[in-house]
């Protein structure tokens, strides 16, 4: 009677000594996955982040990278909203307004803009930051009358991490901006700012 005890309680610890085994074997493989791709499937980020500094800091590195300076003598972008996300209380919503450039490199002002986008969320949500939804708000100078004009939002546009993380699937770098753009939730673009294109 005291041997089968000993049966079943040696069997019980080999059971569980093999069953420790293979979760920490599964542990190692979850970690190898992390580390070579990213946080939760972005790869490599497109742009060198600090580890270390405020949120806000380290966005502003990214947001620089991305759009560089102003062609209109006007603040190239000011991050205007940090918001935790109700549903995942880890990550926050961003809201972002940018001024767009005078640039036509791209064809059109609008073509630029969608470059400045795809550079904008490309870069953010490879950063690996706790990053959920970016809103972006882009302005330009609308005429006001009298010969005047008045910097105006001519663009209302926003992507959550779910779209990008679909994105990432393929690659960012797999899409242009032209590419991108039917895959950003458009609240509003001005009929002028709508990109065009390419020929």
């Amino acid at each position: 009677m005291q041997q089968r005890h000993f049966h079943l309680t040696f069997g019980r610890l080999c059971a569980g000594l093999v069953v420790a085994v293979v979760l920490f074997g599964q542990l190692l493989f979850l970690i190898r996955i992390v580390t070579d791709v990213g946080v939760e499937g972005f790869g490599a980020p497109a742009v060198a982040v600090p580890r270390t500094g405020t949120l806000a800091h380290r966005i502003d590195v990214v947001l620089t990278s991305s759009l560089g300076p102003s062609d209109r003598g006007v603040q190239r972008y000011r991050l205007a909203g940090v918001q935790r996300d109700v549903s995942h209380p880890h990550q926050v919503n961003l809201t972002i307004t940018w001024s767009i450039n005078n640039d036509l490199s791209e064809g059109t002002v609008g073509n630029g803009a969608a470059s400045d986008v795809y550079l904008m969320l490309r870069n953010l949500y490879s950063s690996r930051l706790p990053i959920a939804t970016i809103r972006l708000r882009g302005s330009y100078p609308v005429p006001a009358g009298h010969g005047r004009s008045r910097e105006t939002t001519v663009m209302r546009l926003d992507m959550d991490r779910q779209v990008a993380t679909l994105i990432n699937r393929e690659g960012w770098d797999s899409l242009d901006a032209q590419a991108l753009w039917p895959l950003v939730n458009r609240r509003y673009v001005a009929p002028d700012f709508q990109p065009q294109a390419n020929q």
